[in-house]
């Protein structure tokens, strides 16, 4: 494992006052270097707060976002894990466990699997059914 790839939910919970505590230990303790953002979750990101009316909480989420996101390591979405991803759902629907309403999720596996990622993420369900490694950050080991 090289590192971990942070889906939505864990971004969104960090942004949270008070984050839920078990998260923000589990990430803070990760060096910077191995935290990995697709492009995939920054657009989610970006689209979910552009989708707020405008206030002071919509700049104020805007901000905390982008600075929490600017020190990880981006990965755009590439050829290699378009092959993963096609891969990983045409397995999954294979085994009955399809993967067509979590398209981004295994967009994001197959961006995990090419790049040998652990997703921190609480969508344990559909990871399990993409067959890639994870860690829900919000269970305490």
């Amino acid at each position: 494992m090289n590192g971990y790839l942070v889906d939505t939910n864990v971004i969104s919970e960090l942004v949270k006052h008070p984050p839920n505590e078990n998260v923000y230990q589990y990430v803070s303790q990760i060096p910077l270097g191995k935290i990995f953002i697709s492009s995939l979750t920054i657009y989610e990101i970006a689209y979910g707060i552009s989708r707020m009316p405008m206030s002071k909480k919509r700049a104020l989420l805007d901000r905390q976002t982008k600075r929490l996101i600017q020190n990880m390591q981006h990965l755009a979405f590439a050829k290699e894990d378009v092959h993963e991803t096609v891969n990983i759902a045409t397995k999954a629907r294979a085994e009955g466990t399809p993967l067509d309403d979590h398209i981004i999720d295994t967009m994001l596996a197959g961006t995990a699997k090419h790049h040998d990622l652990t997703i921190l993420t609480r969508n344990e369900a559909e990871f399990t059914a993409a067959g890639v490694p994870f860690v829900n950050p919000w269970r305490s080991e």
